[in-house]
C-alpha cells in the first residue's frame, strides 16, 4: 500500500543528501578560516587586563584542578570579581593543570571553543531552517568579525566562548523538543541552560530568544507569518500562552542567575551607585551603545579593549553625547517599526532585530558595572540576530531577483575577506599588554583607566618613572579616580619619595574612604617614616574594610605589633592573635605567616614555640630567605626576640 508520509519525506531526504557534501566542505572551510585568522594567538602572552586576577596571579586557578579548587569554584565569594561562574573557573583550572602557566595553551583553548561555536551554529541554524547557505553566511560572519576578537583572543573571556557553546547547544536541544516533543528533550535544554549560566550569566536572555525562535524559524507560533522554508510548516502550532508557560522553568533559572550576579556585584562594589551614574545618563549611554555596536559591525575601525563611560570622565553628560543619543534612538525606532511592519512577510527581520535588542539588555549599561560605556565582547552572541537578518535578507533578494545571485555571492566574499583581514590585524593588538594598551589609548579619548593599567605594567617591571607618567596622565584626565592616586603613591614609595607617596594615599582615601589597598600601602609608608601608631591604625583599618579575611593583611598587622622598633607600639597578645589568624587563613603553609607567628611568640617570651614555628617557616621558605630565617632562629634559641632595623 502506498505510504504518503514516505513519499512526502523523499524530497526532504534528497535535499539533505544533496547538502551533505557541501556541508562538509563548508565546515572544513570555516575551520581553516578561523585558524588562519586567529592562529597566532598561540604565541600571545598574558595581558595585565584581568588575566592576572583570573589566572596567573590567582593561586587557586594557577594550581590546577583539585578537590579544594573545585569547592572554591562553586563557593560563592566576592573575591571572584562579583561573578559566579564556576564552570569558567574549572575550565581555566583544567588548562592550568595541562599547560601549567603557558599562556599559549589557554589561548588555544579559547580558539578551539570558538571553532566549536562556529560549527555548532552552522549545524543548529541548518537544522532549524533547512537553509544551508544562509546558515553558512551567518556562521562565517560570526567566525571572522573583528568585534569578536576580544572574546577569543583574551583568556579572561573564556566565559564568553564557553557560555556560547552552551547557548548554541540549548538551541539544538530545544529544536529537537519543538519538533518531536518529549520531556527528556525539554529537561536536556534546561540542564544545558543551567550549565551555561554557570559559565556566564549572559544566558539569562536565552528563554526570550527561544520564544522568538518559536515564531521563526520553528513556526510553533502560527501568527500568519510567511515561513520561507516549507520544512518548518509541519510543526503543530501551539498557543502563545503555552509557549510562555513552558518557558517559566527556564525563566526561573535566569532569574536565579540574575539575583546571584547582582548580589555578587554589590558585595564586590562592582555596580556603580545611581548618584555616580544617574538613570538618565545610563539610558542615554544605552541608546548610543545600541547604535555604536551596529556602526562597528558595519565599519569595525578603532576597536579598543576599553571604552570609558562619558559620565565617569565628566560629571555632566556632554551635549554631543545627548545629540548622539537622539539620533541613535530615532534609528532604533525606525528599524523596529520596519521589522514589525514586515513581520508577516519577513519574519526573520523581527526575530533577528529583537534578538539583538533583547540579548544586549543585561550588558547595555542600564545596570552600570565598572566604568566602561560598552565592550566588544558583548556582541559575541548579540550580533547573531543581525547576521540572520543579513543572511536571510540576501536569500530573499536572490529569490526575488535571480540575476542578483552573482552580486550577492561576490559581495559576501569581498565582505568576508575584508573582515577576515581586519580581524587578523585586530588579533595582533592582543599579543601583549603594551600593544593592547597602546592601541586603546590611541583609538579612544581621555582613557584614564587604560593609562592606569599601563602604569601598572611599567611599575611591575620596575620602570617607575614611566609608571608615574601614566598615573599622572590618568589623574589629569580624571581627577576623581582614587585608584590612580593609590598606584601613583606606590610608585613614589618605590622611588623613595615617601612624602609624595603619603599625599597620594591621603587623596585616594579622601576620594574613596573604603579603599583598603590605600590603607594597606599607606601603613607601610608610615612605618618607614617611623610613624608606627598611624601604621597600626591603617593596617587595622585595612582588615576592617576587607570583604573577606585576608591572611596577608593579618600578617602585616601582626608583624608590626611583634617587631616594631618602638616598644610603645608592641603588643604581644594582639600580635599572637593576628598571626594565628593569618596562619589559619593560609592553612599553615605560608612561610611568612609562620615566621610572623614565631616573632610574636618570641615577643611574648615563648621561645620554645618561637623556635618551633621558625623551623617550620624555614622548611617552607625559598632558598633566598632561608639564611635570614636561620639567623632569626638563632636569636630565638638564645632567648632574644627579633627586631626590624
Amino acid at each position: 500500500m502506498h505510504n504518503p508520509s514516505k513519499v512526502n519525506s523523499d524530497p526532504q531526504r534528497r535535499e539533505r543528501a544533496a547538502q551533505q557534501k557541501p556541508m562538509r566542505w563548508i565546515c572544513l572551510g570555516l575551520v581553516l578560516l578561523v585558524v588562519l585568522v586567529y592562529g597566532r594567538v598561540a604565541w600571545h602572552e598574558w595581558v595585565y587586563f584581568d588575566d592576572n586576577a583570573y589566572v596567573f596571579e590567582n593561586p587557586v586557578v594557577s594550581a590546577g584542578i583539585s578537590w579544594e579548587s573545585v569547592v572554591w569554584a562553586f563557593k560563592y565569594s566576592p573575591s571572584h570579581a562579583g561573578h559566579w561562574h564556576p564552570l569558567t573557573w574549572l575550565s581555566l583550572m583544567l588548562d592550568a593543570h595541562i599547560f601549567d602557566l603557558n599562556a599559549g595553551g589557554f589561548h588555544v583553548t579559547n580558539l578551539l571553543f570558538h571553532v566549536a561555536n562556529v560549527l555548532l551554529l552552522l549545524i543548529v541554524l541548518r537544522k532549524m531552517t533547512g537553509a544551508l547557505w544562509p546558515s553558512a553566511l551567518v556562521a562565517a560572519l560570526f567566525a571572522v568579525h573583528p568585534l569578536h576578537v576580544e572574546s577569543v583572543a583574551w583568556v579572561t573571556c573564556r566565559k564568553d566562548v564557553l557560555s556560547t557553546t552552551f547557548w548554541i547547544l540549548v538551541m539544538f536541544a530545544y529544536t529537537g523538543y519543538a519538533r518531536r516533543g518529549g520531556l527528556w528533550r525539554y529537561l536536556l535544554a534546561a540542564l544545558l541552560l543551567a550549565l551555561g549560566l554557570m559559565a556566564k550569566p549572559m544566558l539569562v536572555t536565552l528563554p526570550f530568544v527561544l520564544l522568538l525562535l518559536d515564531f521563526w524559524p520553528l513556526g510553533r507560533l502560527d501568527l500568519g507569518q510567511n515561513l520561507p522554508n516549507a520544512r518548518c510548516t509541519h510543526l503543530r502550532p501551539v498557543s502563545v500562552g503555552f509557549v510562555i508557560l513552558e518557558k517559566l522553568p527556564l525563566l526561573a533559572l535566569s532569574a536565579a542567575s540574575c539575583l546571584i550576579s547582582l548580589l555578587g556585584q554589590q558585595v564586590g562594589n562592582a555596580i556603580r551607585p545611581l548618584d555616580a551614574v544617574p538613570v538618565s545618563a545610563r539610558c542615554i549611554n544605552a541608546l548610543v551603545a545600541y547604535a555604536t555596536y551596529l556602526q562597528n559591525m558595519v565599519w569595525p575601525a578603532n576597536l579598543g579593549c576599553f571604552y570609558p563611560h562619558p559620565v565617569v570622565v565628566t560629571p555632566e553628560v556632554p551635549d554631543s553625547f545627548i545629540a548622539a543619543a537622539k539620533v541613535s534612538g530615532l534609528l532604533l525606532l525606525i528599524i523596529t517599526c520596519l521589522a514589525v511592519y514586515l513581520i508577516r512577510r519577513r519574519p526573520y527581520l523581527a526575530v533577528g532585530w529583537f534578538w539583538y535588542l533583547g540579548t544586549l539588555v543585561p550588558v547595555i549599561g542600564l545596570v552600570t558595572v565598572g566604568m566602561s560605556a560598552m565592550a566588544d565582547r558583548f556582541t559575541y552572541v548579540t550580533l547573531l540576530g543581525v547576521y540572520m537578518m543579513i543572511a536571510w535578507g540576501a536569500t530573499d533578494l536572490v529569490r526575488r531577483w535571480p540575476f542578483s545571485r552573482f552580486i550577492v555571492v561576490g559581495t559576501s566574499a569581498i565582505v568576508l575577506g575584508v573582515l577576515a583581514t581586519t580581524t587578523w590585524f585586530q588579533v595582533g593588538t592582543w599579543r601583549n599588554s603594551y600593544v593592547l594598551f597602546d592601541r586603546a589609548i590611541r583609538v579612544t579619548e581621555d582613557n584614564f583607566v587604560i593609562h592606569n593599567f599601563r602604569g601598572g605594567v611599567y611599575a611591575r617591571e620596575g620602570k617607575y618613572d614611566l609608571a608615574l607618567t601614566d598615573y599622572s596622565a590618568s589623574i589629569e584626565q580624571q581627577p576623581e579616580f582614587a585608584e590612580s592616586y593609590s598606584y601613583r603613591g606606590w610608585a613614589y614609595d618605590k622611588l623613595g619619595q615617601y612624602n609624595l607617596a603619603l599625599q597620594d594615599y591621603n587623596r585616594a582615601i579622601e576620594l574613596n574612604p573604603e579603599d583598603l589597598q590605600a590603607y594597606d600601602k599607606r601603613a607601610v609608608v608610615h612605618a618607614r617614616l617611623g610613624e608606627y601608631q598611624m601604621a597600626l591604625y591603617d593596617f587595622a583599618r585595612a582588615i576592617e574594610l576587607s570583604p573577606e579575611e585576608d591572611a596577608r593583611l593579618y600578617n602585616n598587622l601582626a608583624s608590626l605589633l611583634a617587631t616594631c622598633p618602638d616598644e610603645r607600639c608592641r603588643d604581644a597578645r594582639r600580635a599572637l592573635s593576628n598571626a594565628r589568624r593569618a596562619c589559619e587563613l593560609s592553612d599553615w603553609k605560608d612561610f611568612n605567616t609562620l615566621a610572623t607567628l614565631a616573632a610574636a611568640h618570641a615577643e611574648a617570651d615563648q621561645f620554645t614555640e618561637a623556635i618551633k614555628r621558625q623551623a617550620e617557616a624555614i622548611e617552607l621558605a625559598p632558598p633566598r630567605v632561608k639564611e635570614h630565617f636561620r639567623l632569626r632562629l638563632n636569636l630565638y634559641s638564645a632567648g632574644k626576640p627579633f627586631r626590624h632595623r
